[in-house]
């Protein structure tokens, strides 16, 4: 999808914006995906081994009942922000982008910021068997009810984070930055 806008659109369960499953190719460019809502990954929901690609593009002011404001991924999807935001969207958990289900978040560059997330993982939330790399970029001014503000990673999440900033995220509870409840984490270096 190369220069569109996919705006105020709803979906009663999954995808608000879009919806990908059975191992799809979404890759955006030069696009907004804003203001959509849905229970999961308002502006964009996908699952079942699918790529999801981010250059240049804007995920903001979508809207989750439940789970991925911005995105939820899951089943072995792979979602790559290689440039653009995630930007003021808003879920019970996971304001900006959850994972679940063995998939992986991959931050080469870009920004994940201004999020909300009444629970857990203002920014993101990282679940079992899944992992975040991050190499560049920003997480930063997120903001969760309970725990992780810019990143909650939890039952066998990898963190692997050889660059880029978490800065001014908060949380009414514990782990402003990242808060992590049994899960492995590596640094290369």
């Amino acid at each position: 999808l190369h220069a569109v806008s996919i705006t105020a659109n709803k979906a009663g369960v999954d995808g608000g914006g879009i919806r990908g499953t059975g191992a799809i190719v979404i890759t955006l460019e030069d696009s907004d995906i804003s203001e959509n809502e849905a229970v999961h990954g308002a502006g964009i929901s996908a699952n079942n081994g699918s790529t999801v690609t981010v250059d240049r593009s804007t995920i903001t002011r979508n809207i989750s009942s439940k789970r991925g404001g911005g995105v939820n991924i899951d089943n072995g999807t792979v979602f790559s922000l290689n440039s653009g935001s995630i930007n003021d969207n808003h879920a019970e958990t996971g304001g900006g982008v959850t994972a679940s289900l063995n998939s992986t978040v991959n931050m080469a560059s870009g920004e994940i910021t201004g999020n909300t997330a009444l629970t857990h993982g203002g920014g993101l939330r990282i679940e079992q068997g899944c992992r975040l790399d991050m190499q560049n970029g920003s997480i930063s001014a997120n903001q969760a009810g309970s725990q992780g503000g810019g990143v909650y990673l939890w039952a066998t999440a990898l963190l692997n984070m050889t660059g880029g900033a978490l800065t001014n995220n908060t949380t009414a509870g514990d782990g402003g930055g990242i808060y992590t409840e049994l899960f492995v984490y590596t640094n290369p270096l």
